[in-house]
């Protein structure tokens, strides 16, 4: 083999060698680049979804403190408006909200009244104990009664291994010249109209998959 065939070789393998190494170098440095932007991503997402629950949230919140913070709620609490029930607390007016559960109470905790909205019978029936007293039991509702806050409380809580949208508010007049006689509680299901305002808030297509609850939205996939 002469020499300038021997060098050409050289030179070649070389060139080749240095091409195998920087499409290597070139497809890891990608491969990290392309891994973090999907963290990025996944992060970016699950913080929309955290959010917009968040938001479902808030808004149970509101239209706990609007029912809470009124006169004709007050007065119910109080037992001087006997008509409450028949104008705000039947089915035709509660499944609009998607509520689940509804529990009025007094000041020292007794209950007034205690409902759930029923799909299937299409009506507000009794609240069963167990649910009430699982209800009750759930430490930020416990929490917020013992220890009443000016502004609501809410979250998710989990009864019957059910997880539920919660919110707790004081009830007081409109003007809130006098101090609460008690407390409203609603709760919310993740129901499908629920499930398509979250679809909305977020800008994603989301999957919803039952498992165990654990206290975090675990069961909500975004892709």
């Amino acid at each position: 083999m002469g020499l300038r065939l021997r060098t050409s070789l050289t030179v070649t393998s070389a060139f080749v060698g240095l091409g195998i190494a920087v499409y290597v170098l070139f497809s890891v440095i990608m491969l990290d680049v392309f891994g973090k932007l999907e963290q990025a991503r996944a992060a970016i997402n699950s913080d929309r979804i955290r959010e917009s629950l968040l938001g479902i949230q808030e808004d149970l919140a509101a239209r706990a403190t609007d029912w809470g913070h009124w006169d004709d709620t007050y007065y119910f609490i109080q037992g001087k408006n006997k008509a409450y029930i028949e104008s705000n607390l039947n089915y035709e007016a509660l499944i609009p909200f998607d509520l689940a559960y509804v529990l009025y109470l007094k000041s020292d905790q007794s209950t007034i009244y205690a409902g759930k909205v029923s799909t299937d019978s299409q009506a507000v029936i009794e609240m069963p104990k167990e649910v009430k007293a699982e209800l009750l039991a759930a430490p930020p509702i416990r929490s917020f009664i013992e220890d009443p806050k000016d502004t609501p409380e809410h979250g998710i809580v989990t009864v019957a291994d059910e997880p539920l949208f919660f919110a707790i508010s004081t009830v007081r007049d409109s003007k809130l010249e006098h101090d609460p006689n008690g407390f409203l509680l609603f709760t919310q299901r993740l129901t499908a109209s629920v499930q398509e305002k979250l679809v909305r808030r977020v800008r994603l297509k989301l999957n919803f998959a039952t498992a165990p609850f654990t206290g975090e939205a675990a069961s909500v996939i975004g892709t």
